[in-house]
């Protein structure tokens, strides 16, 4: 019985740590984007591909990732990075 409380206290606190990543990587990220330039662009795609590896956020990052892709206005140079980084198909 201690086991399976502590073995679901270690996953709790593992998906805690993740979402915590991963909000920093957004900020980080925005702030990024907002600052406009392709070195910019490529230091936010760096960042994000760091996640890919992680399959509990494949689908927050999936999301996160077509909506700077789709950013409006369009941004190209960071269209480009993000397929670059094999973050868009």
């Amino acid at each position: 019985m201690q086991n399976s409380f502590t073995e679901k206290y270690k996953q709790a606190d593992k998906s805690k740590k993740l979402n915590e990543v991963f909000e920093i990587i957004q900020r980080n990220c925005d702030k990024l984007v907002k600052e406009r330039g392709r070195s910019s662009y490529v230091k936010a795609s760096e960042l994000l591909r760091l996640m890919l590896g992680v399959e509990a956020k494949k689908e927050e990052l999936n999301f996160y990732v077509n909506r700077l892709y789709n950013h409006k206005p369009i941004l190209p140079a960071l269209r480009d990075e993000l397929k670059r980084f094999d973050l868009i198909q």
